[in-house]
């Protein structure tokens, strides 16, 4: 029985990976890696909870008020969470995607600011457990549509499993968020040395929910320190956001914060961040 159900897995793998390579067969001027131009970067974090998707969605809708083309991945497999902070009700999902329903361009919808939103599958165990050609499948799709972007973003789920792991290597660019909680650093820290020891590259840090900038630069500090230390691996500070009582409600509203409380103090914090990330790559 158990062979069976292996040998099953398999053959759906294998039949899945034929579509792909046809589809690709049959385009071959489209391209697996972006476009030098564009940008791909992974917004990640070793725990849940510190902010990610919701500094994500407002980093994208940012951009595109400096006239970029956005497009934001919810790479949250199982877990959709993008489409329900910015209160969108998509049809379809990347599950469509992955089982050979619909092509990744199908599924696209349009969300605040002109942002491209490319929605996850809520609530599906079999989509935050991918087999490797899946995700493999799945990426390259992924890649392939960030040409059509200025900057393509892709929000994991928070933790080091496969999937995040994949989902990060994959892209040009990486940016880890975390807070002041302790084991919120520890966490960003154990991702940072996970990603490091699948890629020599420079890993960005967002500080959220801080008091003021000293605390900001004290947990990067101590993030930076460590991982120079121990596992020699390079990490850039891009900036912070401040605690604000407008985020918490924004999200409980689904509302962008930039755009229901566009003088907050957190979102003076984004519009800092979008610039700098626009205007330097994390090398």
């Amino acid at each position: 029985m158990e062979t069976d159900m292996i040998q099953n897995d398999q053959a759906t793998g294998l039949r899945m990976m034929v579509k792909w390579l046809k589809r690709h067969k049959e385009n071959p001027a489209l391209a697996d890696i972006p476009n030098p131009s564009v940008r791909t970067i992974a917004i990640t974090s070793g725990k849940g909870g510190v902010g990610k998707t919701n500094i994500t969605a407002n980093l994208a809708i940012a951009m595109t008020m400096q006239n970029k083309k956005i497009a934001v991945i919810d790479a949250d497999l199982g877990l959709a969470n993008i489409d329900v902070i910015l209160r969108l009700n998509p049809k379809y999902n990347l599950e469509h995607v992955v089982m050979g329903e619909k092509k990744l361009q199908d599924i696209f919808i349009k969300g605040p600011g002109g942002l491209t939103i490319i929605p996850a599958s809520p609530g599906r165990l079999p989509m935050a457990s991918l087999s490797e050609i899946d995700r493999t499948i799945l990426i390259k799709e992924i890649l392939k549509s960030a040409n059509n972007f200025d900057v393509t973003f892709i929000d994991t789920a928070a933790g080091i499993s496969n999937n995040v792991v994949d989902f990060v290597i994959s892209a040009q660019e990486t940016i880890v968020i975390t807070t002041p909680e302790p084991t919120a650093i520890t966490d960003a820290y154990a991702m940072i040395k996970v990603i490091s020891q699948r890629a020599d590259r420079n890993i960005g840090i967002i500080v959220n929910m801080v008091q003021n900038s000293e605390q900001a630069k004290d947990v990067y500090d101590r993030i930076s320190i460590a991982a120079k230390r121990f596992i020699n691996a390079k990490v850039h500070f891009i900036g912070y956001v401040l605690k604000d009582p407008a985020v918490p409600d924004s999200v409980t509203m689904q509302q962008p914060l930039i755009f229901r409380y566009p003088n907050s103090n957190a979102t003076q914090c984004i519009n800092a961040l979008a610039k700098e990330i626009l205007e330097n790559r994390i090398k």
